[in-house]
């Protein structure tokens, strides 16, 4: 509200990523959920978060009907790079390109490893294969995803894509 009252019209608003998906989430569950691939109950709690920000965008479109607002669909987003890795020319989306330990999320990129740790830092030869690189994506992970918001369709933005909504 401080924003339009400020004058801002024009808005662009990110739902939550599949945070149970990535590198860190994945290291601190159980082993058994780590052979799924993500864990679910934390994607659970960002689809409901998402669903409920998706409601307050409709009350906001309707009070505010001079704003012109969009939703980023992170969660879709991330999750077709997740499940397509390769139309993307990703070979890791579970692991970091940049970390020490299980999924290369055990210790944050950069950081010194624990003496009793049988593991060293790693950092992969080719980010631009990695859809990860410590807890954010890669370079080339923000490129596609930055792509998707400027000249995606309704799945990725909507009611309309970043490149419609700098043109009204």
């Amino acid at each position: 509200q401080a924003l339009y009252d400020a004058g801002a019209r024009k808005f662009a608003i990110s739902e939550l990523g599949p945070l149970g998906c990535t590198p860190l989430s994945r290291h601190y569950v159980s082993s058994e959920l780590k052979k799924q691939g993500c864990y679910l109950p934390l994607n659970s709690m960002a689809k409901s978060f998402n669903f409920k920000l998706n409601e307050m965008l409709a009350q906001l479109r309707a009070e505010l009907p001079d704003a012109k607002i969009i939703t980023v669909k992170s969660y879709e987003i991330y999750m077709d790079m997740i499940r397509n890795a390769s139309k993307y020319g990703f070979i890791e989306t579970r692991q970091n390109c940049c970390g020490a330990g299980e999924f290369h999320a055990e210790v944050a990129c950069g950081m010194p490893v624990p003496p009793d740790k049988p593991f060293k830092q790693f950092l992969c030869q080719d980010p631009s294969k990695y859809l990860f690189w410590d807890l954010h994506p890669t370079e080339q992970g923000y490129r596609f995803f930055s792509n998707y918001l400027w000249r995606g369709g309704s799945g990725a933005v909507a009611p309309f894509n970043l490149q419609t909504l700098v043109t009204l």
